[in-house]
């Protein structure tokens, strides 16, 4: 029954042309600091290589621990005017950030492989607040999710500078490659227990209903939706002296399936993120030191890519860690 119901759910692509971004002011094209010895440096051009996350530091290392820090391949940098008390947006290629920029007392939208800055058509207070929802770009970059506390979404796009905002149907738990993905749960009245089913609905960018589907069970409430809309992965997590593990990866769709994934030696997958492509998901990692990292995950083997470590700063600094914002892993 799960089978015909996520098969018939199949979304119709939408074909998006990611355009250069609507004319605007161009804020900064000043060729970046190289980081030495591994301390970030102030980024003000563009980034010489996807960035791979970013996080928010709480340290006494000024100006970088005050502000948003990039990490790419062994190098890191401290983005000037984005402070760490606000909201940041990765795009998943590593190559697009949004955040409120202090100096314009306004939320931006910065390419990092060219340091353009562009300034986006959106409430003053939409990304800088704290309580408000991690912005999320689309696949393709064309368009930019926001919302605030219990607002409706509102969806911004890129290309023609316009602002539409979504009708409430759930949580947002990500794009598919025909629009934004939302979930809402309610008790599953026709089930013994106390069963939970998830409604996904799918919206383009416009608002239009392109898709619902209905899944039972518990397990769909953390799920991630294939950017096809035909495969969810879920993780199956047993109760330990120690901890929650994640014992497998779920997947019911067109292929009802469970996976064993193989993370690097010492480290065990504790989430998904997200899906990066149809056969790959973007999991979350960690090892008995308390590290924490990110690496792909290949969807038909479980084997994993080489892993992007958040590593845990000196013991002398404080410290408060909040959940990086990952971009991309390849």
């Amino acid at each position: 029954m799960i089978r015909r119901s996520l098969a018939a759910a199949v979304l119709a692509a939408a074909v998006w042309v990611v355009l250069p971004l609507w004319q605007g002011e161009d804020l900064a094209t000043v060729p970046p600091a190289i980081s030495a010895a591994g301390a970030p440096a102030r980024l003000d051009g563009p980034a010489p290589d996807p960035v791979r996350y970013a996080y928010a530091p709480t340290c006494d290392q000024e100006p970088a621990c005050s502000h948003w820090n990039l990490v790419s391949a062994g190098r890191r940098w401290w983005l000037p005017g984005a402070s760490a008390v606000n909201q940041l947006a990765l795009s998943a290629d590593g190559t697009l950030a949004a955040y409120w920029l202090d100096a314009k007392r306004g939320n931006v939208v910065h390419d990092l492989t060219t340091g353009r800055i562009r300034p986006l058509p959106v409430a003053k207070d939409a990304i800088g607040v704290e309580e408000g929802l991690q912005p999320l770009f689309s696949p393709d970059n064309r368009y930019l999710m926001m919302q605030r506390d219990q607002d409706p979404p509102e969806v911004v796009d890129l290309v023609g500078g316009t602002v539409r905002r979504m009708p409430y149907v759930g949580a947002v738990r990500g794009w598919s490659a025909s629009g934004l993905v939302f979930a809402a749960t309610e008790p599953a009245r026709d089930l013994p227990g106390y069963v939970a089913r998830t409604i996904f609905t799918i919206r383009t960018p416009e608002g239009r209903p392109l898709r619902a589907l209905t899944l039972p069970g518990d397990l769909s409430a953390t799920g991630a939706l294939s950017p096809s809309g035909r495969t969810l992965a879920t993780p199956a997590r047993q109760a330990t002296p120690e901890a929650m593990a994640t014992t497998g990866i779920v997947f019911t769709g067109d292929r009802p399936r469970t996976l064993t994934p193989h993370p690097p030696p010492g480290w065990t997958v504790t989430g998904i993120l997200r899906w990066q492509d149809e056969r790959t998901l973007v999991a979350a990692i960690g090892d008995e030191e308390g590290r924490h990292g990110y690496v792909t995950l290949d969807a038909e083997t479980g084997a994993t890519g080489a892993p992007a470590i958040v590593e845990r700063p000196a013991a002398d600094l404080p410290f408060v860690w909040t959940d990086p914002v990952v971009g991309s892993l390849s």
